[in-house]
């Protein structure tokens, strides 16, 4: 910067005192002003310094980055991919990992520990009732169970456990059939609000209707400014649940043309109704909020 304005003085000079600096002069200073433009490093990739949360774009699955200090995060689930999992990771300048919290045991969730383990240090890793096998925590600290009511302190913030299982009932479709096998495990969910001082966020897993009832039922203060939407925007949504969070903005961590329909335009509209700004990954990519809540920025 300061040669550029060196060199800029002196075409100035050139310009206003053709008598004094000869034409050579100024002929070579607007050479040395190109060679110097050419030359100049890019502008740096990567999110501004005031993010509170991001939401990885890291296809059909979720993975949640909460800051907790320069270089350091919370981090709520890996993703599917490994390879996804380390871009944001870097993109976000995050080198070492206070919390990792697995929400439960679904490939999409925790398919991304090979970027952590053995790759970068990891604190404390906390599981529900829905813990990931032996052999995929292989390389990490040893897990700590949570459960409702749990709280860790970080610096300015502050972790609470809502819910961490055991696994609730299938959760009920619209037409009364059972929403699948895998509805308990993700009724098992842990479900955990994080407060930063300038917003409050709460994360969800792949929580159904039967767990979002629950946690309504439990008469949690789950009131929050940032949503990471349950289960990828599925259509099963609890409407209480979603008014009680009452979020400003909504992240939707989905694979672009995923296979199971994921967000829900029943999902968006029930969100968007409740008065959030809809974010999603695959048409978005990557999502950061900022510490003033009011605003997102998005990376593809």
């Amino acid at each position: 910067t300061l040669a550029l304005l060196g060199v800029a003085c002196v075409i100035c000079a050139a310009l206003v005192m053709p008598r004094v600096l000869p034409r050579r002069w100024l002929v070579a200073a607007f050479a040395v002003l190109l060679v110097i433009g050419a030359f100049r490093a890019p502008p740096q990739a990567g999110w501004p310094g005031e993010w509170v949360v991001i939401a990885c774009d890291v296809g059909q699955g979720g993975a949640q980055l909460i800051r907790a200090a320069p270089g350091r995060a919370i981090l709520v689930d890996t993703g599917p991919d490994p390879d996804a999992l380390r871009a944001c990771l870097a993109s976000a300048g995050v080198s070492r990992i206070s919390v990792l919290v697995l929400t439960h045991s679904h490939a999409d969730h925790v398919g991304g520990l090979p970027a952590i383990a053995g790759e970068i240090p990891v604190e404390m890793v906390l599981v529900g009732s829905d813990a990931p096998a032996a052999s995929d925590l292989e390389g990490l600290p040893e897990t700590t169970r949570t459960s409702a009511g749990d709280s860790i302190e970080l610096g300015p913030l502050r972790w609470t456990t809502i819910a961490a299982g055991p696994s609730a009932r299938a959760s009920p479709l619209a037409d009364g059939s059972s929403a699948g096998e895998d509805a308990g495990q993700n009724d098992a969910s842990i479900v955990g609000l994080i407060e930063t001082g300038e917003l409050r966020i709460l994360v969800t897993g792949d929580l159904e209707v039967a767990g979002q009832q629950a946690v309504v039922s439990s008469g949690a203060d789950i009131r929050a400014d940032v949503l990471a939407v349950p289960h990828h925007g599925s259509p099963r949504q609890d409407p209480e649940f979603i008014d009680a969070v009452h979020a400003r903005i909504a992240l939707v961590q989905v694979g672009e043309n995923n296979g199971y329909g994921h967000p829900a335009s029943s999902a968006l509209t029930m969100l968007r109704g409740s008065g959030a700004t809809v974010f999603r990954t695959d048409q978005q990519g990557a999502i950061a909020v900022s510490a003033d809540g009011g605003s997102a920025v998005t990376q593809r």
